[in-house]
């Protein structure tokens, strides 16, 4: 069984909330917002513009889209690749040998 305390301890809510919209990005996970932080001190903060190779962002749409193939199903043999792009859509990429 679930321990909804031990749930919504996780989240940042505010007092006396019953949070119920399923429209929305839903309450903040504690855990992200620390994340968060993290990345934005260490990896923009101290890497600068290194962290496009150091931090690894230049590979995040690739490494972000082949999870999301995963959960779409491209044929993960022919077509394993997606990238997510600056629209709301999800396209597949092309083999990057090609």
């Amino acid at each position: 069984m679930t321990d909804f305390a031990a749930t919504k301890s996780q989240f940042h809510l505010p007092a006396n909330l019953v949070y119920l919209d399923g429209n929305s990005l839903g309450p903040l996970p504690l855990r992200a917002a620390e994340r968060v932080a993290r990345t934005v001190q260490a990896e923009w903060g101290d890497l600068l513009i290194t962290g496009w190779n150091k931090a690894g962002w230049m590979d995040k749409p690739l490494s972000v889209g082949n999870r999301i193939a995963r959960l779409i199903g491209p044929n993960p043999i022919a077509w394993p690749w997606a990238t997510p792009c600056r629209s709301r859509s999800i396209r597949p990429s092309p083999r990057p040998w090609k």
